[in-house]
């Protein structure tokens, strides 16, 4: 948890996103063998999480969404942005309250989303 502080103080820096990867990875494994799910409660709301495409803040669990469904909503929410294997990680996410899966809703304004502006889905996801 003090790494985690330490991190994400004010003034971070870009680089930081690759030491906040390591230590979600290592959270993660550390959940699959020994820790107990409560140690990470004060994780649940600290803004400590890169969103993908956004570098002007640190982001709460809850604010972002994995990247495993990202093709179905890309337009309509922001997304974890640590290179993560979701096999590896799944139980670390929910636990933090990273959202997993869009809602149905979002999934018909992404494609609204697409079709209004002629965007290919597929393409529309690789930007």
């Amino acid at each position: 948890m003090n790494r985690v502080r330490d991190l994400t103080r004010p003034g971070w820096a870009v680089e930081t996103v690759d030491a906040i990867g390591r230590v979600f990875r290592h959270l993660a494994e550390r959940l699959r063998s020994s820790v107990d799910a409560a140690e990470l409660a004060p994780l649940r709301t600290l803004a400590w999480l890169p969103a993908k495409g956004k570098r002007d803040r640190l982001y709460r669990p809850s604010e972002l969404y994995s990247t495993y469904s990202y093709v179905l909503f890309s337009s309509q929410a922001l997304f974890l942005d640590l290179a993560l294997n979701i096999e590896e990680t799944r139980n670390l996410l929910v636990e933090l309250g990273v959202p997993l899966a869009p809602s149905t809703e979002q999934v018909v304004q992404h494609l609204l989303f697409c079709a209004k502006g002629s965007l290919s889905i597929v393409r529309f996801t690789d930007i």
